[in-house]
């Protein structure tokens, strides 16, 4: 039996003809390309509008549920979910991947912390305003740019690995090799 990458490659198409192996905003097709040599490109723009909307809604399951799959527990997938879910809204569908770009709410708790401590007050409302500014990759690179913010930034998140690994030790206590 043949393997699924060895019967089809899919791609995405832009205007000029190049392919990409992630969708992308340029994309205007997805090709399919099949091992014997047959090829399928698939236009949105060609199908029923009802199809439409089901692709669209099954594109987004698939995007944000692949967002929390690596996910330990349900705090980190919610994260992981959210940070999607506002990099969507925001306009965004793929980002260049760097070495752990800054998440959104350990960034959001970072600076309210700090604005308390300067003696603001940080309500809903606030931590709301505060979100919708670093959901975009420059307000998250501006807020990091602010060395009093990165800095409780890389505290918090060295506190929940913390946190993850005490988690992990708790449930590892008792556990012998013999398990595995």
């Amino acid at each position: 039996m043949a393997k699924k990458n060895e019967i089809a490659k899919k791609s995405y198409v832009d205007n000029a003809g190049d392919e990409k192996r992630s969708a992308n905003v340029e994309a205007v097709s997805v090709r399919f390309k099949f091992s014997d040599g047959s090829v399928s490109d698939i236009v949105p723009a060609d199908l029923p509008d009802n199809i439409i909307s089901c692709a669209t809604l099954h594109g987004l399951s698939q995007k944000l549920g692949d967002s929390y799959a690596g996910a330990d527990n349900v705090s980190d997938a919610r994260e992981s979910f959210d940070t999607m879910l506002e990099r969507l809204t925001g306009g965004e569908w793929i980002t260049e991947k760097k070495a752990g770009g800054p998440r959104t709410s350990i960034l959001v708790d970072a600076i309210a912390e700090l604005l308390l401590e300067s003696g603001k007050s940080v309500d809903d409302e606030k931590r709301k305003a505060i979100a919708d500014k670093v959901k975009t990759k420059e307000g998250r690179e501006s807020a990091m740019a602010n060395p009093a913010i990165a800095a409780r930034y890389e505290k918090k998140r060295a506190d929940r690995a913390a946190e993850k690994a005490a988690d992990a030790a708790a449930k590892a206590e008792g556990v012998t090799l013999d398990e595995f």
